[in-house]
């Protein structure tokens, strides 16, 4: 079997498992590069920024659910485990199950019900749920911090090493397991959902089922991501549930090419990176943010990822031809 220029799909994948292998390689080597922490925060949220990106993603990308409430699962599971930590002085290993847990009970409860709408219907029920949670929270500042939030959150670890190599250890895992689902037969019957739902109903299959697993798993790692970055940050406020927060991942897998888990890597760099360079100018900040990202949208319609692959593959049929000739 052959893929794109007669090139056989066995020899690609063996090419892309060596490019995947070299880059695994070389972060793991950051660590005996520098010792500075501001590097590796900076890093630890570049890998959480991934790993919302990718759960937003299965839905968005693959599925076509457009979800403009992600942050309720991202926001849920920090307040969780601030919550419980803050308040009850629990570690925050004992923590993380709980959390995940929150965030696929409200996956299920705001999928349940929405999975069988369509359209902006959808997207409208999706956009409203965290807006109710964020008033809730609002209601009972005593226990919830009103507009300060919750602080003084413990570290993952002691060592900035270690948070670096768990969020590493955290992004890549997501990353094989969501790539395993979707190059499974459920992939193709996401794809086939997205194209038409109604040619994949009348074959038998109930759609709102495979709808609402997605969801859950969606919001699952939605929450891994919110439970590392609370105890990245060690503060959770109400800004971690707003609409600012859900179009992040939304932002990053446009940058990055909808629809591609490894364009979540691109895309995630370039926010990351813009965001810090934007510190300086905080008043300023997100008008910057959003007008770069329209000047890129505009210019790259398709994601960074799909114009990478383009230079690489221009670079090495070059390479190739320079390779025969002297041949």
């Amino acid at each position: 079997m052959s893929g794109k220029l007669g090139i056989p799909l066995s020899q690609k994948m063996k090419k892309i498992s060596k490019r995947w292998g070299v880059l695994l390689f070389l972060q793991l080597g950051i660590p005996f590069v520098t010792d500075n922490p501001y590097y590796y925060k900076v890093l630890i949220i570049f890998y959480l920024y991934v790993i919302f990106a990718m759960s937003w993603d299965l839905i968005g990308g693959y599925l076509g659910i457009g979800s403009f409430g992600h942050a309720l699962f991202f926001g849920l599971s920090a307040y969780t485990t601030a919550i419980l930590n803050v308040k009850l002085h629990w570690p925050p290993l004992v923590n993380f199950p709980l959390s995940i847990l929150c965030s696929v009970i409200i996956a299920f409860i705001v999928a349940k019900p929405t999975v069988r709408l369509k359209g902006h219907y959808l997207t409208l029920v999706t956009f409203a749920f965290p807006v109710i949670v964020t008033n809730i929270f609002f209601a009972f500042p005593d226990f919830f911090g009103a507009d300060i939030g919750i602080s003084g959150l413990s570290r993952l670890s002691r060592s900035r090493v270690v948070d670096f190599y768990i969020a590493f250890c955290a992004t890549w895992g997501i990353y094989f397991i969501l790539r395993g689902v979707i190059h499974s037969d459920t992939g193709l019957i996401l794809r086939a959902i997205q194209s038409n739902e109604a040619a994949v109903i009348s074959c038998g299959i109930d759609t709102s089922r495979i709808k609402l697993k997605m969801f859950i798993l969606s919001g699952m790692f939605a929450g891994v991501a919110g439970f590392l970055y609370a105890h990245v940050i060690k503060i959770v406020e109400p800004s971690n549930l707003e609409v600012h927060m859900s179009m992040q991942p939304v932002v990053i897998c446009i940058l990055g090419g909808i629809g591609t888990l490894t364009g979540t890597f691109f895309g995630a760099m370039i926010v990351t990176i813009v965001n810090e360079s934007l510190r300086v100018v905080e008043q300023y900040r997100n008008l910057i943010f959003y007008l770069l990202i329209l000047v890129i949208v505009l210019f790259l319609p398709k994601g960074l990822k799909w114009y990478i692959d383009g230079v690489f593959h221009f670079l090495g049929s070059k390479l190739r031809g320079v390779t025969l000739a002297r041949k």
